[in-house]
């Protein structure tokens, strides 16, 4: 059966933050019988009594509505009770009336101060019986007067009800509330706290350092070799043992290092070095990827990416990292430039590596910085690893011609002819026995023509655009002659006197291709471009071109250079149109090449066809001396009758 009249309901279940008085009580107009301008005060159906109506704030902040409208049945108009000083609303709180007559009209309204409890009325037994009357409860103890709960109006009549999962559940000696200072926020619980008996805590102790000692000795057998030798020597002869032993040891140390400096890195300094790196990176590790937001919080616990090996150089870290499930390389390259001055290096790059790894190439100093000077000649030249400069970590840069193409990109005054002769000098061994021979294209007569000797006599020369198409389209020809010759008898090209590798160097390509005013010669140009970088990898044919515009209306056939280098360039965009999609987020930043050329020059970003991770280089600056002094022993001695950087 369906209640009738009020619903009893309770505060806390209707304001469970609180609420505010915003104003007095004013009279509920009862507009059905208020006519002719004759005001009619409404009544309460069930009780006969006044309706009075005020208007209420709630305290929730996550309150759907902020207001509602109280009213109360009472004899005489309710009075607010005193508010706080300094606060610009009362709080209130509506409660049942415990059954006493009370002669205050706040009180006989059921309205009460805010945090004023009042006594509560004692559980009714459950044997005695309740009848709901017009919305009147009666029962209880003898003589006891009527409720009338308090009717809660509110614009949105589908209010959620809130209630507080702790309350009645457990018992206040199982729980304390966390200190805050909102009176009217909802209470905040904490796990009560169990004293560990200190014995307790002295055996698990020692059971974990007692099981991280004996975990060390049998991860470091070395070290305990060592230390068990040095007690054994120290107990047979004391102090003068150990002394002898430690000056045996330093002179060992000090031979390998005099006479193998490689092996003395490998052996001694890299590892200790290596280890502090560790150490470094250690202490700094927590802090650095909290703050960064790369340990995700998952079922209350902190997971934190693994701090692995790392490998260390003069120059440069790489560090090894165990990611969290769920997490990318991504995730760290967007956070690159924070974790470089979290742990104080001056730049961060991310590496892929195996799945679920990644490698953190952190960049302590700048190996280049200064100038690099060119290199010495090699007697025995590989053409699969050519010196020409130097890289990030110090080491020798070395590039493969041999069974690949190559694409430098750069603008002005960026460095390209130092890459190109830095090639030419790792190859001028191999020139002079008739392995390599190098076709020089040289449309703006600057860059190549000051060792023109070199080619006429090792391969051949052009400046001309129309014989650049000439020398080309003969390349082609040479190179489709070579291919059916070594059709069905062989895949892979070994360079002889007979069949040498080829290196057709053009300089300024974007001339020949898109600038070019003829436009036969143009399309001639790059046919034979476009037909050598996609026949000639086999049968030893190798194309170096250098430009300064990147973009593909400029150079349609890039995508056929399977290795690029990316000098200084004026865009952000151009060094992902060199060195592929997100080779800028992966650490290429060419546009930041400075424009010094003590400081800039020669330096960029080179992907190799195996590796697609871009890493900054710089080529060895080969000189005009050197150029003359190169010309003067390699080329022919009819040719060096002529003043050098004179041409045709």
């Amino acid at each position: 059966m369906a209640i009738q009249g009020p619903i009893p309901v309770e505060f806390g279940h209707v304001f469970p933050r609180g609420a505010f008085a915003a104003g007095g009580f004013e009279p509920v107009r009862d507009f059905e019988a208020s006519k002719a301008g004759r005001f009619v005060q409404s009544k309460d159906k069930a009780s006969g009594l006044p309706l009075w109506v005020t208007e209420v704030i709630d305290g929730d902040p996550q309150a759907r509505d902020k207001t509602a409208r109280v009213k109360i049945a009472a004899a005489d108009q309710p009075v607010l009770p005193a508010g706080t000083a300094g606060m610009p609303f009362v709080p209130v709180e509506f409660r049942r009336a415990d059954g006493h007559p009370i002669r205050e009209p706040g009180r006989a309204a059921g309205l009460l101060p805010q945090g004023h409890r009042g006594a509560r009325p004692r559980p009714r037994p459950r044997h005695r019986r309740q009848r709901r009357n017009g919305g009147l409860i009666e029962g209880g103890a003898a003589g006891s007067s009527p409720f009338l709960p308090p009717l809660v109006l509110s614009p949105d009549s589908t209010r959620e009800e809130v209630t507080d999962p702790m309350r009645g559940s457990v018992r206040g000696e199982q729980y304390a509330q966390v200190d805050n200072p909102d009176p009217f926020a909802s209470p905040v619980w904490r796990s009560p706290v169990y004293r560990t008996p200190e014995f307790v805590i002295w055996i698990v102790q020692l059971a974990r350092l007692t099981w991280r000692v004996l975990w060390f000795a049998i991860r470091h057998p070395g070290f305990d070799l060592t230390a068990g030798t040095l007690m054994l020597v120290w107990a047979n002869t004391g102090w003068q043992g150990l002394v002898t032993v430690a000056g045996v040891v330093v002179t060992i140390l000090a031979a390998i290092r005099l006479a193998s400096p490689r092996w003395f890195t490998r052996l001694v300094s890299g590892s200790a070095r290596d280890r502090w790196r560790w150490w470094c990176y250690r202490r700094r590790w927590q802090a650095v990827m909290t703050i960064s937001r790369l340990a995700p919080l998952y079922q209350g616990r902190v997971l934190l990416p693994v701090l692995g090996r790392v490998a260390s150089s003069r120059f440069t870290d790489r560090v090894t990292v165990g990611i969290v499930s769920g997490q990318s390389p991504k995730d760290f390259a967007d956070k690159a430039e924070g974790l470089a001055h979290g742990f104080g290096v001056r730049q961060c790059r991310v590496r892929s590596g195996r799945p679920g790894t990644i490698v953190l190439e952190l960049v302590r100093r700048d190996a280049l910085a200064d100038p690099v000077p060119a290199l010495p000649i090699p007697d025995v030249p590989d053409l699969r690893a050519l010196p020409v400069g130097r890289r990030e970590d110090g080491a020798v840069l070395a590039i493969r011609l041999h069974g690949t193409h190559l694409l430098i990109a750069g603008a002005t005054g960026a460095g390209k002819g130092s890459w190109v002769w830095g090639l030419i000098r790792a190859m001028l061994p191999a020139m002079a026995a008739g392995l390599v021979r190098v076709l020089a294209c040289d449309p703006k007569l600057m860059e190549l023509a000051f060792g023109r000797a070199l080619f006429d006599r090792h391969g051949r020369y052009a400046a001309d655009p129309a014989d650049i198409a000439a020398l080309l389209e003969d390349a082609v020809a040479d190179m489709q002659a070579r291919a059916a010759r070594f059709a069905g008898k062989q895949r892979d090209h070994v360079p002889t006197a007979e069949f040498p590798f080829v290196v057709v160097i053009v300089d300024e390509i974007a001339f020949l291709t898109a600038y070019q005013a003829d436009r036969k010669l143009r399309e001639r140009t790059l046919a034979a471009l476009a037909t050598l970088t996609t026949q000639g990898r086999a049968v030893g044919y190798c194309v170096v071109a250098a430009l300064q515009d990147p973009r593909k209306e400029v150079l349609n056939i890039r995508n056929l250079f399977p290795d690029k280098i990316a000098l200084r360039l004026d865009e952000p965009s151009q060094a992902d149109l060199v060195l592929g999609d997100g080779a800028r987020d992966r650490g290429a930043m060419c546009d930041q090449i400075s424009s010094d050329p003590r400081t800039g020059a020669g330096v960029g970003f080179i992907r190799l066809e195996a590796d697609p991770d871009p890493v900054r280089v710089r080529a060895a600056f080969v000189s005009d001396d050197d150029i003359r002094a190169m010309t003067a022993a390699y080329a022919a001695p009819a040719w060096r009758a002529a003043p050098m950087g004179d041409t045709e």
